[in-house]
């Protein structure tokens, strides 16, 4: 039985992450985003720095500043409420990004299975190959010593016929001498002139052969 994880088909996760993420969540992600960057914090000295200056020069200048030096109270209070609503935006955008990564640890392990029971399927297949391989091999060398085996027999016989057809063929050579009138008879029979032809024939390769 296959597991049923490895049924389930490759998503694409920023996909479907994107796509069921809320407008307040993604505020949250564009905030974070914003707050980890390098440019927020030139931002948010540069402010400080602005809001310093102008203060501390409204009052070396006689007027009245709108945040007293060299309490700052606003900015104070200004900056706690960073640190305060700065967390909040940066565990929203934790969760989601936990989200995604429990889905694409899922999706890996859903690939890990599938990759493994590919592989096993591929070994049983490779392993049946290799038995049915093995099992044609057998049958060829069977079939191939039972090929040999009629070659020799064949050659037995065709030897066995060869010398048979020369003991006649000599035979005939003897009563053919003694008894000429055997020569007409056969040249009456045609089968005859060509088996004697061809005995004749191999009787000569005999000859030359040894």
């Amino acid at each position: 039985m296959p597991d049923k994880a490895i049924k389930e088909e490759i998503r694409n996760i920023n996909q479907e992450i994107e796509e069921n993420t809320t407008i307040h969540e993604k505020v949250a992600i564009w905030f974070s985003n914003k707050i980890g960057s390098m440019a927020f914090v030139y931002y948010l000295i540069l402010f400080m720095i602005l809001w310093s200056s102008i203060n501390i020069s409204l009052l070396l200048g006689g007027h009245k500043p709108f945040d007293q030096p060299y309490e700052f109270r606003v900015m104070l209070l200004i900056s706690n409420c960073i640190q305060l609503i700065t967390p909040l935006f940066i565990l929203v955008s934790q969760n989601i990004q936990n989200r995604r990564d429990k889905a694409i640890a899922d999706q890996e392990y859903i690939i890990a299975k599938k990759t493994s029971n590919e592989t096993k399927l591929m070994f049983e297949y490779l392993k049946n190959l290799d038995s049915q391989l093995k099992i044609i091999l057998t049958k060829t060398n069977t079939q191939q010593q039972k090929i040999i085996s009629l070659e020799e027999k064949q050659n037995q016989f065709n030897d066995i016929i060869s010398k048979n057809l020369m003991m006649m063929l000599k035979g005939m050579i003897s009563q053919m001498k003694d008894r000429p009138c055997l020569l007409d008879q056969t040249v009456d029979n045609p089968e005859l002139c060509d088996l004697l032809i061809k005995a004749l024939g191999n009787y000569k390769q005999n000859l030359n052969t040894t």
